[in-house]
């Protein structure tokens, strides 16, 4: 399969540096595989939604770089 997406659980293993998902990660990337990630701000905005996150300030940039407006709550 060539086509895969990393889940919020994936993303948050890198963040804690679990080691089987960086593995899973490089594997893949020396066969050129890039993963998908869900784009949470695209989805938010084309469904004027608003977006809970615990991380403001990098949503906000990524909000500002559309030159869309979204509502931001802090969790």
């Amino acid at each position: 399969m060539n086509n895969f997406v990393y889940d919020a659980a994936v993303l948050v293993a890198a963040d804690r540096n679990v080691r089987r998902a960086w593995a899973e990660h490089k594997a893949r990337l020396e066969l050129g595989l890039i993963p998908l990630v869900p784009a949470l701000v695209v989805v938010a905005l084309r469904n004027r939604a608003a977006i809970l996150t615990g991380d403001t300030s990098d949503i906000e940039r990524l909000i500002a770089a559309s030159g869309r407006e979204a509502t931001v709550v802090s969790v």
